[in-house]
């Protein structure tokens, strides 16, 4: 057996034939030499030859996929460093919540406690009928207004924002007089005019009745009126009847309005 070798003569062929060595098994011992495989390897190869070349389109068709997970691979190396990075801006972001929540929620940073802003959140209107007086000619400091005069009245006092959603306004004229197209309405935010002038007949219908109207925009936004803003309006006359009085209430958002400014938990 010392110059015998086993030798499978076809692929296929699962016999073990027992042949004296010759120039054609040197060469195939050579050649696994070269190759580095063992001769029982290099007939098992033989064996799946025909399988292994079915296989070669299938690997040819993933080779856009293997070389588009190549490029993922500086990606991938470079993924710890933006996960600190991220870890970083998250870091960043605390910081940034917690300097937010003191200046909302430090009391000498607010303007009117819980209890204040807990009371507003149950009003939904604000009256504009404080008369501002002592401004001069063609101002008035009381009703009734004659015409070519202007009265300007202004919310009571002093209290937390709001955002203004409609606005109702009654005004009573002398000798029954409905002609509210004499009487221009103009509202301000401190000494700003906020949208355009109106006609009273915007307001009210013909036989008196009320009419809500939308609170005016600025630059296409909805108008907020701050804690330290006063809510405005001028009325003034230019028709033969005096304007007996004018109730002007603004419309808001109460319960709204205390959900935005209590982010103190």
């Amino acid at each position: 057996m010392e110059n015998s070798v086993k030798f499978i003569g076809k692929a296929h062929d699962t016999t073990t034939q027992i042949v004296q060595p010759n120039e054609q098994q040197e060469m195939f011992l050579r050649l696994c030499t070269e190759l580095g495989f063992k001769p029982r390897t290099m007939f098992m190869l033989a064996q799946y030859a025909e399988q292994l070349i079915e296989c070669v389109p299938t690997l040819q068709k993933c080779q856009p996929t293997l070389e588009r997970l190549q490029t993922c691979a500086p990606a991938l190396e470079r993924f710890p460093q933006e996960c600190s990075r991220l870890e970083e801006l998250v870091a960043q972001c605390n910081r940034f919540e917690k300097l937010m929540k003191y200046l909302s929620c430090c009391p000498q940073q607010q303007q009117f406690g819980n209890v204040t802003t807990d009371y507003y959140s149950s009003i939904t209107t604000v009256d504009l009928e404080k008369i501002t007086t002592g401004l001069g000619d063609p101002y008035v400091d009381q009703f009734p207004v004659p015409t070519s005069k202007i009265i300007r009245l202004v919310q009571t006092a002093p209290r937390p924002g709001y955002v203004p959603e409609q606005i109702e306004i009654n005004m009573v004229m002398a000798n029954n007089a409905t002609n509210y197209l004499n009487l221009t309405v103009q509202f301000y935010v401190g000494e700003r005019k906020i949208g355009s002038a109106w006609k009273g007949s915007h307001f009210l219908d013909q036989d008196g009745r009320t009419k809500k109207v939308p609170f005016p925009t600025f630059r296409d936004e909805v108008i907020v009126i701050g804690s330290d803003d006063t809510l405005a309006v001028e009325i003034s006359v230019s028709g033969p009847n005096s304007l007996e009085y004018a109730a002007v209430t603004i419309h808001i958002d109460g319960r709204g309005t205390y959900a935005l400014c209590t982010p103190c938990t």
